[in-house]
């Protein structure tokens, strides 16, 4: 990240440019058609529906990866979806809920808070989850099928790209993000201590996904900025498309393991009677 590693990067960016890892996939990559990042269209409600349309989409387009699903069930489901404008609570817990559902009334209550922050892979994982528990596919606090929304993402641009560490695709940022790994197996320490509680821990880890974002933009700029400076570097565009998927499968390699342990660690501890009861 130091400004004395720019002229050396200019230097190098002809020969790294031609580097770059890249190969052909047999397997398609993931596109939504229903709503885009960060907000699509004017209702909570109703983009919660679009991605639910968009994870259906998936399902029908990678039914090797969705091992029981029958489609019809999930297209049959008529849900309706409340906006809750306040935390959704577990019962007698600190636990928060991205969203709820009453499966004998077939209601889907969403957290608007936490909603409004996700990304639209995150908001068809969401939607994907609570369509699945409503038709009898997932429980509660399982996500084995739900999660497979990254595992094709992953899958894909594993192929493209190989098996990169995240080093060799940022050098400047690779002490930042190892930072923050550390940072997380700390959270896990301090919780499976009981230092910390429930709420404790997803406050740190909400803290340190912002953080992660932070490093990701810099990682992005600083590889823009040696672009620029290269008024010879072929297909600038495309450069910086690749860099970004790569960054992010090697991003998503080396933290996701520790984000999804902390994940099954808070939740486990949360039982289906738990779970059942929220405070809306």
């Amino acid at each position: 990240m130091s400004k004395s590693f720019f002229l050396l990067i200019t230097a190098l960016v002809s020969l790294s440019a031609s580097a770059e890892v890249y190969k052909d996939s047999d397997l398609k990559q993931v596109s939504y058609s229903s709503g885009q990042e960060r907000g699509a269209g004017s209702g909570i409600a109703a983009e919660f529906h679009r991605a639910m349309d968009d994870f259906i989409k998936l399902v029908k387009e990678n039914k090797d990866y969705f091992p029981g699903v029958n489609i019809k069930d999930l297209e049959a489901a008529q849900l309706r979806v409340l906006v809750n404008y306040k935390p959704i609570r577990v019962c007698n817990t600190s636990a928060v809920l991205d969203a709820h559902s009453n499966i004998k009334k077939q209601t889907i209550f969403v957290n608007q808070a936490a909603w409004v922050a996700k990304s639209w892979q995150d908001k068809v994982h969401i939607s994907g989850h609570e369509l699945l528990l409503n038709t009898g596919y997932e429980k509660s606090n399982q996500y084995q099928l739900s999660n497979q929304v990254y595992k094709i993402d992953k899958d894909y641009l594993s192929k493209k790209y190989g098996d990169q560490s995240l080093c060799q695709i940022d050098p400047h940022n690779c002490d930042s993000y190892y930072g923050i790994k550390d940072n997380l197996n700390e959270y896990i320490k301090l919780y499976t201590d009981k230092k910390i509680n429930l709420e404790d821990l997803q406050i740190l880890i909400e803290m340190r996904l912002n953080t992660i974002n932070i490093v990701k933009r810099t990682s992005i700029g600083i590889k823009l900025l040696q672009l620029e400076r290269t008024w010879y570097a072929m297909d600038k565009e495309g450069q910086i498309e690749r860099f970004i998927e790569a960054l992010e499968l090697a991003v998503d390699r080396e933290l996701g393991p520790i984000i999804e342990e902390i994940r099954i660690l808070s939740s486990s501890k949360l039982t289906e009677k738990q779970l059942s009861c929220v405070e809306l």
